[in-house]
């Protein structure tokens, strides 16, 4: 429909140790994934470093984009990749 509004996701997703403290989760892993899911384009999935090299051997990736940036709160440049799930 022309006038539907249509929701687009942001996914950012990093490998990195978690901690529970009860029903909230902590730790350096949750604080990347939000700042991956900031840098995410509209309906894609932002993803850093090491989950590419983790996975790349196992997926095909549509990766439309790399690049080092400079994350809030993260003292060193990350290497992000962004994934188009678009068809």
């Amino acid at each position: 429909l022309p006038n539907e509004e249509v929701l687009q996701h942001r996914i950012g997703i990093h490998l990195a140790d978690v901690f529970f403290n009860g029903t909230d989760v902590q730790g350096d892993g949750v604080n990347i994934a939000a700042r991956l899911q900031s840098q995410a384009k509209p309906g894609g999935i932002c993803i850093s470093w090491i989950v590419y090299e983790a996975i790349k051997n196992h997926l095909t990736l549509n990766i439309t984009d790399s690049e080092q940036r400079l994350l809030r709160g993260i003292d060193e440049p990350m290497l992000l990749y962004q994934i188009s799930v678009e068809g």
